[in-house]
């Protein structure tokens, strides 16, 4: 059944699919037959059968958004929204732009996180492993010798072989453990957790308020130009983000919008819209201009976005750097400090 297991590309593949669609969608291209010629060049051949199924959805009257539904393994849920609001809008070009924007920024974004944690995680299982074969294998020698003479081994020693006998004994019941973490991770409950955590972390809640404001504001501009109206577009806007906690606020003051409220007032109770994107919003409501109010606070905060990330992202390669330097040196200084104390002991450079 499509959609059974998640697989959702993050690949040039998706990135050339997108251009190709705007490039149909703008020269009046029917869909189905442009897609079905693309498909012929794509590698992948699980995504290749999924534009065929996409095709086959497409002649049979669905909209690309839906037919896009029954395909959640190749196309994020985010990704899909957008897709459906330039559909209800009438600007599938500008949607597609702007999922296509979004989604390379989510590729380069998770791409550098994934550079910056490389070298630091080599650095590390590499210091534990050469100093589990050097002190694991010397150190009981020297600790009888120390006991022996009624000597007390280097506490720093003591502390470092602590932890790792301690990781060797209790090995399979951290194994199990991680097992236990990686499956509660995928229960709804854990990611509303781990979402809830995201907007408390310094940096990433930046980040991910930031890059929801500016996709929030560019698809609320398309859908009230396309005379959409404010409850029908908040309705849409929920699942625009991959954060269940703002798209269950969104899902919120969508049903406050059927009361006739303003966006300004629908907006107020939640806390990831900040005080100058709330001015904003009511001067464009005053002044009856809203939609280019909106686009002017998307490119805002897309340019916000992208500076929180790289900024981000530096931050994260020295924090990383340090502690890699940090967790070497207590090694190296747990296993040479043996060897000292030893000559210091037993005579220095005699002991030999």
């Amino acid at each position: 059944m499509p959609g059974a297991n998640i697989k959702i590309l993050r690949n040039p593949e998706l990135d050339m699919f997108n251009e190709h669609l705007v490039m149909m969608i703008d020269a009046g291209l029917p869909l189905p037959g442009g897609i079905t010629r693309f498909s012929k060049d794509i590698r992948d051949p699980e995504f290749r059968r999924a534009l065929d199924r996409l095709v086959k959805g497409l002649e049979q009257g669905e909209t690309l958004s839906s037919a896009m539904l029954s395909e959640k393994r190749f196309f994020p849920g985010d990704y899909t929204a957008l897709i459906r609001i330039g559909e209800q809008g009438g600007n599938l070009i500008d949607a597609l732009s702007l999922a296509m924007e979004h989604e390379r920024f989510e590729k380069n974004f998770y791409d550098k996180i994934k550079n910056s944690l490389f070298y630091p995680v080599l650095v590390f299982i590499m210091s534990c492993v050469n100093y589990f074969l050097i002190v694991r294998i010397s150190y009981p020698v020297f600790l009888d010798i120390f006991r022996t003479q009624g000597k007390n081994p280097p506490w720093i020693a003591n502390v470092c072989n602590i932890i790792f006998s301690g990781a060797e004994k209790y090995s399979l019941f951290l194994l199990s453990l991680l097992i236990l973490v990686f499956f509660l991770c995928r229960t709804q409950s854990m990611r509303l957790l781990f979402h809830s955590l995201l907007l408390k972390l310094p940096f990433i809640k930046d980040v991910v308020v930031s890059a929801f404001l500016a996709n929030f504001s560019k698809s609320l501009s398309i859908l009230l130009q396309g005379k959409i109206s404010l409850s029908e577009s908040l309705k849409l806007l929920g699942g625009i983000t991959k954060n269940r906690i703002i798209g269950q606020k969104m899902e919120k003051a969508a049903s406050k919008a059927d009361n006739g409220l303003e966006l300004y007032e629908i907006l107020s109770d939640i806390p990831q819209f900040p005080d100058f994107y709330m001015a904003a919003v009511k001067s464009g409501e005053n002044s009856q201009t809203l939609p280019d109010s909106l686009d002017g606070l998307a490119d805002i905060y897309k340019a916000e976005t992208q500076y929180l990330a790289r900024l981000f992202i530096q931050v994260l390669d020295i924090a990383l750097i340090l502690a890699a330097g940090v967790w070497v040196g207590i090694l190296v200084v747990g296993m040479y400090s043996m060897y000292l104390k030893f000559f210091t002991v037993f005579g220095g450079m005699a002991a030999w």
